[in-house]
């Protein structure tokens, strides 16, 4: 190959490029470029409200000699530089930690700001340091930086020492962009470490022979090879919080799991360390805030004793044993795994939290003699529960199984309404647990009462509970058109959760008259004899209407078929998607809608039906139009059966739903016949 000239000269400059790259930022502690102070802007992402220069955690095992025994030292430091205003938040921080087993060892943070061409160090204040407790014996150390302004940059150090032995996950990726970010562990050979790395960006991976230790393990001293890893990932693009149809972004950040399996004894023995969610299910059971419960007395016993059982069937026995503990204690609004106030609290206070509610309820039905476990799941909005690295901490809360008589069936008492199979959004885990009860039945053995009952119906202890129940909207219209308006009737029946949003929203708006002013505005119409009637399984709302026709003229009208549709713009408009997507749960929409057509005309065009699906159909809709007589009647079905979706189906969604918002902003041409 000939090297000319021009190609060593492009040759030069590119590298010239490269190292004035590097020069821009530092990744060493206190050292602060120029660039750094003076930048106001970050190419890549001009929207970022703070660029994380660097962030690295250093990681190491050493011997304390005061407890004598192995402990894990973090050096964490991190380099941010404030680029909006929304960056200012960066100024306060905080370290989660537990007093007992984790001992901040050293805290040092500065703020450097340009002035006139001289920097300006703000070093943290001692008065600006102070510990919060959050729960027991977990605190927040919290810290508030001085001086922080846009264009500053903030340094932050602090060293933990820790008796836990596996590093907490560490996280590549975070809501702003991030320059460079490294996690170093340096451990002893004989700790088995697993490493499970997740997301979409690129991360360098290097092991190599570190120094030898001697440390201090089962009574005995050992000196021992070490290993150390190193990951590191460049220029991590941002990702956001609120994304549209993704109820936890951080589940998809670019991040590594460290797994302790076990410990190598110099002796030979292995010992595993690897949880498994059989053990969990056993530690849930010891504590008791939690296995205790499962035990827990009838305390409304008497009350339960005036309801005459004997002529309900399985189901409604259930329904009204929660309309009985409904009528004593509400929920108050959380969602918990563990109840920690004690059932005469709740009791005297009212109140409680959904796991309060589900422990009472379950007690309450032993007394039927009709079995029930707790679900275990992770709330939708606190992340994808990680099935390969089960911990109890990962755990939000539970809902209850029961055998209705003919199957599995679900409920969570923070539900309002009493709907078995309708649980809040948030609940609609695709990976739920149901709890191994074992030996801590309280009366009788789990295969006597279980067996049958729930176990043996289950193929596994997992449970997608995403596609849960039955929810939807349908709506009934009939109308005719007179001086340029549409006048008519809508019947809306709402079904499962549909039902359930429409009460929250009602109550939410505290009076009918604003109730109807929000369907009036919503539907540009004006409303009249609003009526609703609320079943045990469904909401029916009626009500007559009139809206005004925007588009006509003498001899032609302009007239939307649907004349309520179900959507008239594209959801969809992300230019590209590298995250799945969801949505909140399955859902059936239908629209049938039967217009007069006015005497003296006819009609000119009618759009064309479709029948469109998406996602091997698990997504799908139809939209017909037809005459028949003198009306014009439209049927339109939407349906969901999957909630979840892998972002190479995005384009395809995008697709499909552009044309279900094109059909449902069709327009039906009516013209006056020559007479």
């Amino acid at each position: 190959m000939k090297l000319t000239l021009t190609t060593l000269i492009s040759f030069f400059l590119l590298s010239l490029s490269s190292i004035k790259a590097n020069e821009d930022f530092s990744y060493k502690y206190e050292k602060i470029t120029d660039y750094e102070l003076s930048m106001n802007s970050y190419d890549p992402d001009t929207t970022a409200s703070a660029l994380i220069i660097y962030d690295k955690s250093e990681m190491e095992y050493f011997f304390d000699q005061a407890k004598r025994d192995l402990t894990l030292r973090t050096t964490r430091t991190r380099k941010i530089k404030i680029l909006k205003k929304e960056g200012l938040l960066y100024a306060d921080n905080f370290i989660k930690y537990k007093k007992r087993d984790v001992r901040i060892a050293s805290l040092n943070a500065c703020t450097y700001n340009l002035n006139n061409g001289k920097v300006i160090k703000t070093k943290l204040s001692k008065d600006y340091v102070f510990d919060e407790l959050i729960e027991d014996d977990l605190y927040n150390k919290k810290f508030t930086l001085k001086d922080v302004k846009i264009g500053s940059v903030i340094e932050i150090k602090y060293i933990t020492h820790s008796n836990f032995l596996v590093p907490n996950t560490w996280y590549f990726q975070c809501s702003d962009p991030i320059k460079y970010s490294c996690m170093n562990l340096v451990y002893p050979d004989p700790f088995k470490f697993s490493f499970e790395l997740r997301g979409f960006n690129k991360i360098k991976n290097i092991k190599e022979a570190g120094k030898p230790i001697t440390f201090y393990l089962d009574g005995d001293w050992f000196e021992s090879k070490t290993t150390e890893i190193k990951l590191e990932a460049n220029d991590i693009p941002a990702l956001k919080e609120d994304i549209p149809f993704l109820w936890q972004s951080s589940d998809y950040r670019t991040q590594v799991i460290t797994i302790l399996e076990g410990i190598q004894h110099p002796s030979g023995r292995f010992k595993a360390f690897n949880q498994t969610w059989e053990s969990v299910d056993e530690l849930l059971l010891t504590y008791s805030t939690f296995g205790t419960l499962m035990k827990m007395s009838n305390p409304f016993e008497k009350e339960m004793s005036k309801i005459d059982y004997s002529s309900l069937d399985r189901k409604k026995q259930v329904l009204e044993t929660w309309k009985l503990l409904r009528k004593y204690v509400t929920w108050d609004k959380t969602y918990k795994l563990y109840s920690e106030k004690g059932t005469k609290k709740i009791i005297a206070e009212r109140t409680g939290s959904n796991a309060d509610l589900n422990f009472i309820l379950m007690s309450m039905l032993r007394t039927l003699d009709i079995p029930s476990v707790p679900v275990l799941m992770s709330l939708r909005s606190h992340g994808i529960l990680p099935i390969t690295t089960p911990s109890i901490d990962d755990l939000s809360t539970f809902v209850i199984c029961f055998f209705d008589g003919e199957k599995l069936s679900y409920i969570d008492t923070s539900t309002d309404n009493f709907l078995i199979n309708t649980l809040d959004p948030n609940l609609l885990s695709r990976d739920a647990r149901i709890l191994r009860l074992g030996k801590y039945h309280p009366t009788k053995p789990m295969e006597a009462l279980y067996g049958s009952e729930i176990y043996s119906r289950l193929k596994s202890l997992w449970v997608d509970l995403s596609t849960l129940g039955s929810h939807n909207t349908q709506a009934q219209i009939n109308c005719s058109i007179s001086n340029n308006k549409l006048n008519g009737t809508c019947t809306y029946i709402y079904k499962g959760i549909d039902m359930l949003d429409n009460i929250v929203k009602y109550n939410k708006l505290g009076e009918n008259i604003e109730y109807i002013e929000s369907i009036e505005k919503d539907k540009n119409i004006s409303l009249n004899n609003l009526d609703r009637l609320i079943s045990s399984e469904s909401l029916k709302e009626k009500f007559d209407f009139e809206k005004k026709i925007e588009s006509s003229t003498d001899s032609i009208i302009y007239i939307n078929p649907l004349v309520f549709p179900y959507l008239t713009e594209n959801l969809f408009k992300e230019t590209e998607r590298k995250l799945p997507f969801e949505f909140n749960h399955t859902n059936i929409y239908s629209i049938t809608s039967s217009i007069e057509i006015p005497y003296g005309y006819e009609v000119e065009s009618l759009p064309q039906s479709i029948k469109i699906g998406v996602a091997e159909d698990k997504c799908k809709c139809s939209v017909l139009f037809g005459i028949k007589g003198n009306m014009i009647q439209t049927n339109f079905v939407f349906r969901i059966n999957n909630i979840f979706f892998a972002p190479e189906y995005y384009e395809d969604f995008k697709e499909f739903f552009s044309m279900i918002a094109d059909k449902s902003n069709s327009m039906i041409v009516l013209k006056k016949k020559d007479l």
